[in-house]
């Protein structure tokens, strides 16, 4: 058997939710038909069932703190104070987490790291020298700034709290690097000074929209990865005229009951997916909904590509599925459930191409907002225009491009270890 151009560790630490795998398995098949070796590394196996590997992609458990961590001030404000929750205040727990890491990356002989929301992956790889690739979307990889921003921009914060979390942050991470034998980082935010970064969404909905201009000078906005890999089936619309909805909705979100009485009402074909028994994390069931309601659940994901193309509106949680659905023209209503989705949904109606919900808002108008979009023209319409300057960016060409990229990387870094060896 010929042996593989390249070696791929695809690592997943932080974060929940589909999008993670349903992101990392089609680069590492893709990786795998053009020759490379890909294994996956991931914080939660669940998702396997819905979207699976493949016989063909060795599949690891990854390291991940389990530890819950008191006496933080909350909500986290920046990037570094999201780290302190997850082990990055305690010296041993981090340790074990980049052990574990090395662990991994030894194991699979790993040319390169790439890096979904996995901040111990790069570590760890730093400190055995292996190439890094920052993957996935823009909040997990925050602007290369001291201390890192703060998120939460609707919010004063005094200069002084994100100054002292980066410095003890900073003093664990350099003491777990000093135990590896290697030389520190004089920054946090140099973490994500790696080989490339690839994120899987547009300009227009970085996270980060004041980025520094030489940050985004080192960055490949991609597109989004639309499809969830193998198991979608083609969005089961309801029969009936009206403008078809498409909502990926979880279980867990506290008002799902005010979004599908809204759905109800509406009386418009609509197919949901995330609340079948085989969601990840279901729990009960929908509530009673009138007999007429033209809803149709679905239990399993739905094709991305076809729903774009066949719905009038799109709902989600502003997670991976909005830049796909955005992609496609349609119009949105983001209803996040947490920080990072709130400041992705805060981009979309920025172009004024959808509404979003404040996650904290008691008692939102879900009705109301959803009205809106069904009879105001406006936000088809910026969606629409969005989708125009994209519209030869298919999920073909994203796919490749990404793994071209990661291809260009692995190829680099053994050509400079080529000519290390020639001149030694």
């Amino acid at each position: 058997m010929a042996r593989a151009l390249s070696r791929f560790l695809l690592g997943w630490e932080l974060g929940g939710g589909l999008g993670h795998v349903g992101t990392l398995v089609p680069v590492a098949r893709a990786l795998q038909r053009e020759g490379h070796e890909a294994t996956l590394a991931l914080r939660d196996l669940r998702p396997l069932s819905i979207i699976p590997a493949g016989a063909g992609t060795p599949v690891l458990q990854a390291p991940a703190c389990i530890h819950n961590y008191d006496g933080l001030a909350d909500p986290p404000l920046n990037y570094t104070e999201i780290l302190m929750r997850y082990g990055y205040l305690d010296e041993g727990m981090l340790s074990g987490l980049v052990a574990g890491w090395r662990g991994l990356l030894e194991l699979t002989r790993a040319d390169v790291l790439v890096a979904d929301h996995a901040p111990s992956a790069l570590l760890a790889a730093i400190t055995l020298g292996v190439p890094r690739i920052a993957f996935g979307t823009p909040f997990v990889t925050p602007p290369r700034q001291s201390p890192m921003p703060n998120m939460r921009h609707w919010i004063a914060v005094a200069g002084e709290r994100l100054a002292e979390g980066e410095v003890r942050v900073l003093n664990v991470v350099n003491a777990v690097l000093a135990r590896f034998g290697t030389p520190p980082l004089a920054s946090l935010c140099d973490l994500f000074d790696v080989d490339a970064t690839l994120m899987l969404t547009f300009r227009e909905l970085d996270h980060y929209p004041q980025r520094p201009a030489a940050d985004l000078a080192r960055i490949a906005f991609c597109g989004p990865i639309a499809s969830t890999g193998a198991g979608t089936v083609e969005p089961p619309w309801p029969a009936g005229p009206g403008q078809r909805i498409f909502a990926y909705l979880k279980p867990e979100y506290p008002h799902l009951d005010a979004i599908l009485r809204a759905l109800a009402a509406a009386g418009q074909p609509t197919v949901i997916y995330g609340l079948g028994a085989a969601a990840p994390g279901f729990q009960g069931s929908a509530p009673q909904l009138p007999a007429a309601a033209k809803l149709a659940f679905s239990a399993r994901p739905v094709d991305l590509e076809a729903a774009g193309r066949e719905c009038a509106i799109g709902i989600c949680h502003a997670g991976t599925t909005t830049a796909a659905l955005l992609q496609a023209g349609r119009p949105l209503l983001l209803l996040p459930t947490q920080l990072e989705q709130f400041m992705g949904g805060l981009r979309v109606a920025d172009l004024g191409a959808g509404i979003v919900i404040n996650p904290e808002v008691p008692a939102p108008d879900i009705g109301g907002a959803l009205a809106r979009l069904l009879a105001e023209p406006a936000f088809a319409e910026r969606a629409a225009q969005f989708a125009a300057k994209y519209r030869d960016l298919t999920p073909d060409k994203i796919l490749s491009d990404i793994t071209t990229r990661m291809a260009a990387v692995a190829a680099g870094t053994k050509r400079a270890a080529s000519r290390r060896k020639a001149t030694t």
